[in-house]
């Protein structure tokens, strides 16, 4: 954006009604924000999710292809993916039964921010769930578009249940001025994303969601 100088030729009237009004919009602007990943951790950290370490994705895509029965991206997509964000892989973990030592992993949180090109060609069709390209992508600092969940997923209640508070705390909390988008698997999901405001992004792409509070 760049700005005019103006030269000083006589006093400044009274500022007008439109005036008052630009000025009013600029104060509840929220203005660009940056992909941080110490803000989401911070707001994920009162339930129990943190951000997965590298050695742990294997574990991380073996629980969410057991828990929805399906093949989904391939590890080197969700490593490459979780190398550039540096945070797209959270996990919940609980106390091993068989360990009291040890924790086991219970739930995940797969999240991907998306630059300006990113939320382009997902709302044009043109992305790819299964790969995405990391120049679509974020790194911590780069200006964020909107914030995709990839996939979230529980092996039981609990965990489910801290996704879900999760998701409420991101989408409420500092990336609030931003656009969220999730894809729903199953009716369940679908009610889920009802419940934290989402909508329908369009009727001929029915299991896509938006949610927008821009102002």
């Amino acid at each position: 954006m760049t700005v005019q100088l103006l030269e000083k030729t006589e006093a400044p009237s009274a500022p007008r009604a439109h005036s008052r009004s630009r000025h009013a919009l600029a104060n509840v602007y929220v203005g660009r924000k940056t992909w941080n990943p110490s803000a989401l951790r911070a707001e994920a950290a009162p339930a129990r999710l943190r951000i997965a370490e590298t050695d742990e994705l294997p574990a991380v895509h073996h629980l969410a292809e057991s828990v929805m029965g399906m093949r989904l991206a391939p590890l080197w997509s969700l490593a490459s993916a979780h190398g550039h964000s540096t945070a797209s892989a959270w996990v919940h973990e609980e106390p091993d039964p068989a360990d009291s030592l040890a924790q086991r992993l219970t739930g995940l949180f797969l999240v991907l921010p998306l630059n300006w090109d990113g939320e382009a060609a997902l709302r044009s069709g043109r992305f790819n769930f299964s790969t995405p390209r990391l120049d679509e992508l974020c790194a911590p600092g780069d200006e964020i578009a909107a914030i995709y969940f990839w996939l979230s997923a529980g092996s039981d209640a609990r965990a489910r249940r801290n996704v879900m508070r999760t998701a409420l705390a991101w989408v409420s909390g500092s990336n609030a001025g931003i656009r969220f988008y999730a894809r729903a698997a199953s009716l369940d999901g679908a009610r889920a994303l009802a419940g934290l405001q989402f909508r329908r992004l369009a009727p001929d792409v029915p299991n896509l969601f938006l949610l927008d509070q821009r102002r």
